[in-house]
């Protein structure tokens, strides 16, 4: 998918060889001169004639937070993500060029759980006063529902949107763990377990492997690998 932005104040996130977008990202009150994906694909930083850079959630295409505020004083033409995905750089008609800290995962969770448990908080115009009460007794255990709902979310959209089946590599073999290490480009240093008498066999074939059934855990603030199958293309076999 690419995203876009535009003179009538919107940003979009579209999918290829789809005529209508994906997304809506009607964040601006001016036009959207520049946008750009975080590394992981997870958000959107939008900036525009409006002087403002916001970021914005691609699971649920929520808000997420004003990264600039009041700060620059004329149109933002250009921003642009930094190698270590931690960063954001904006360009204004002002003459300068300012940097901005991206929010951790852990912080986005928050912010969004905390949106959306707001509007559930919400007295509805149809709502007696007496069952209002009633369901604000089980508040903080819809909080909780909230976050993991969040959270869950979170990692069905990571798994489909990150290229993470491409460019893992097998680099050696513990035969006391029974194992080899893999190394991914998005997830680091990964163990895959192999009994030792089938190990040469997966050394010899390693080539033809697909990594499939992607499952993530979100620890330490970070989404990781709970497992995912490692495929032989042709060989019937897996790991």
């Amino acid at each position: 998918y690419f995203a876009s932005g535009g003179c009538d104040n919107n940003g979009r996130v579209w999918y290829l060889y789809q005529e209508e977008p994906a997304m809506m990202i009607p964040g601006h009150v001016i036009d959207v001169w520049s946008v750009a994906f975080t590394l992981d694909h997870q958000s959107l930083v939008t900036c525009g004639g409006d002087r403002r850079v916001k970021l914005w959630d691609l699971s649920t295409g929520s808000f997420i937070k004003d990264l600039s505020g009041n700060t620059h004083t004329s149109d933002i033409e250009e921003v642009t993500i930094s190698p270590d995905n931690k960063f954001v750089a904006s360009a204004s008609r002002d003459g300068s060029i300012r940097i901005w800290e991206l929010p951790p995962l852990s912080e986005r969770i928050t912010i969004l759980t905390k949106r959306a448990f707001e509007d559930w908080s919400k007295k509805d115009t149809y709502e007696s006063s007496s069952d209002y009460k009633k369901r604000m007794k089980g508040r903080e255990k819809k909080y909780l529902e909230i976050k993991e709902e969040t959270i869950e979310n979170l990692k069905k959209f990571y798994a489909t949107t990150v290229d993470w089946q491409e460019g893992n590599e097998i680099i050696e073999y513990n035969a006391d763990g029974a194992f080899f290490l893999v190394k991914s480009p998005v997830f680091g240093d990964l163990k895959m377990k192999v009994p030792n008498n089938q190990a040469r066999y997966v050394e010899e074939n390693k080539d033809r492997i697909e990594y499939r059934d992607l499952e993530l855990i979100y620890k330490n603030g970070e989404m990781k690998v709970n497992s995912m199958t490692a495929y032989f293309k042709g060989l019937n076999r897996r790991y």
